[in-house]
């Protein structure tokens, strides 16, 4: 699932972290993406 989200995200090069540290911060940061625009595309619908 890692290499399928960075490799969509960037096209054709993954990007993988290092360490599980660092995965841990994109991972929460995908997150907090994903939901941000959730969030934005409801406030735009409603």
């Amino acid at each position: 699932m890692w290499y399928s989200i960075t490799a969509i995200l960037s096209g054709e090069v993954v990007i993988t972290p290092a360490t599980p540290y660092r995965k841990a911060i994109t991972s929460m940061l995908m997150l907090v993406g994903v939901t941000f625009i959730g969030f934005l595309t409801a406030s735009l619908a409603s």
